[in-house]
């Protein structure tokens, strides 16, 4: 029973060395390129977020300076309640604009710990295609001139030999 599917080249290690790299080499740049994509996504996200930040903290360091400055102004002693609601109003406004600081700073944290796994997978990953890249040419060369010109010359040969054994039945 034959089979009608192309045969698997099983002649040679170097031949299977050859594809099985280069086989993995293309999944590995297609994964590469995947996830550098997702990568990319989220670093751009984080941007984003800490832009809105950063305009959530000017609009309160805004509403701060109307409502005159942080620290607020000792109140005297017999203040109003409004005075006092004020200074708390105050009071919470720093807080808010400190509480974004530290959304800020915790986003950039992140944006940085992306980028150094982005730089570390690319040359985790880059380092591997190449590796495979390489033992892949390698694996064509040695097959090319171990076997392949071996085989090529025999083919040579018996196509020779026949042409001969055709002269000789085709004189007789």
């Amino acid at each position: 029973m034959e089979s009608s599917s192309l045969p698997i080249p099983t002649d040679s290690l170097y031949k299977f060395v050859a594809l099985s790299t280069l086989t993995l080499f293309a999944f590995l740049i297609y994964t590469l390129d995947s996830r550098l994509f997702e990568l990319q996504n989220k670093i751009r996200r984080l941007q984003v977020d800490s832009m809105i930040a950063d305009a959530d903290k000017q609009s309160d360091e805004i509403k701060l300076k109307g409502r005159g400055g942080f620290p607020p102004k000792p109140l005297p002693e017999n203040a109003t309640p409004q005075q006092i609601a004020d200074d708390e109003g105050i009071i919470a406004i720093q807080d808010m604009i400190d509480a974004k600081i530290m959304e800020m700073n915790h986003l950039d944290i992140q944006q940085n710990g992306l980028r150094t796994y982005q730089l570390a997978y690319i040359l985790s990953l880059g380092g591997f295609a190449i590796l495979c890249l390489c033992a892949s040419i390698w694996g064509f060369w040695r097959w090319y001139h171990k076997i392949q010109k071996i085989e090529d010359r025999i083919l040579q040969l018996n196509l020779e030999k026949a042409e001969r054994e055709n002269k000789e039945t085709n004189s007789k």
